[in-house]
């Protein structure tokens, strides 16, 4: 039988990244949704997506800039998804 449909985060593609990269995550079913970006620090860096979401595949793509439009530096990202009641982390790669 098919597995049934999960909730999950994808790793980005590409990591690491240059000018742009695209976060994918599965959603089992229509739920609110959070995914954000961190810095080290944890310091918000970027909100990729908010609010409900229908159940299925999903993307978003960072072009590695903050939430003011400027471009971040080189270095580790964090990527957070909270789906509904799930937290799921990943982390990116930001290179020059």
């Amino acid at each position: 039988p098919p597995e049934p449909p999960r909730t999950d985060l994808l790793p980005g593609e590409p990591n690491p990244f240059v000018s742009e990269t695209v976060i994918r995550y599965a959603l089992a079913q229509e739920t609110q949704v959070n995914l954000r970006i961190y810095d080290v620090s944890g310091e918000l860096v970027a909100v990729l997506a908010m609010g409900a979401r229908p159940a299925g595949d999903h993307q978003e793509t960072w072009d590695g800039r903050n939430s003011k439009g400027g471009r971040v530096a080189a270095g580790i990202y964090f990527v957070k998804l909270e789906a509904g009641p799930e937290v799921f982390r990943g982390k990116i790669v930001r290179i020059r």
